[in-house]
């Protein structure tokens, strides 16, 4: 009897130890992984998505963040979960996102809108909308590039060191979204 005692008492220590062990170890979020940035109304002053996922507030109709490549090669960008703040229920808004790249314009720069590979083919307007507009009025409507999706993506050939500027545009000025960006 003494010795069953003696070996619960010892799993017992044995069990608490392991239970301390666990409980300092450092835990992984998910939700660190993930970039808050806001938009600017330039885009001298844009701030800069990293790779991988981002979560963008934009405080006004139209505004800019961007995108600098650190490897040459092919980079997909992700436009989805488009939302009025605050939330309207229903929220039924659409707009649509510019790709741009800096060029020269006699002695000063500017961006101008590229063309770029998206979902459904080529534009140089991805055009999004809410959850519930897509689901309320452009799902039937098919998916072509004039379409409003509730997730666009554009595909760009970037060399490193380029920079893209991305440029919103929603119905209710007070938005968000998520973008993802993936190199191939």
């Amino acid at each position: 009897m003494n010795r069953i005692r003696r070996q619960c008492s010892i799993l017992a220590a044995a069990l608490i130890v392991a239970l301390g062990l666990v409980c300092t170890m450092p835990t992984v979020s998910h939700a660190a992984s993930v970039k808050k940035v806001k938009a600017v109304t330039t885009y001298q002053k844009a701030p800069a998505l990293k790779t991988g996922r981002n979560q963008v507030s934009n405080a006004s109709v139209h505004r800019y963040v961007k995108y600098t490549a650190k490897k040459s090669g092919t980079y997909v960008f992700s436009f989805s979960q488009f939302r009025s703040v605050p939330a309207k229920n229903p929220d039924a808004n659409l707009g649509f996102v510019t790709v741009s790249k800096r060029v020269k314009n006699g002695s000063s720069h500017t961006v101008n809108n590229i063309v770029v590979k998206t979902n459904k083919g080529h534009s140089k307007f991805l055009y999004v909308s809410t959850k519930y507009s897509y689901n309320r009025y452009y799902k039937q409507k098919g998916s072509g590039t004039s379409n409003y999706l509730y997730t666009r993506t554009a595909t760009v050939k970037m060399k490193k060191g380029q920079t893209l500027y991305f440029k919103t545009y929603f119905t209710n000025a007070r938005h968000s979204y998520a973008v993802t960006v993936k190199r191939k």
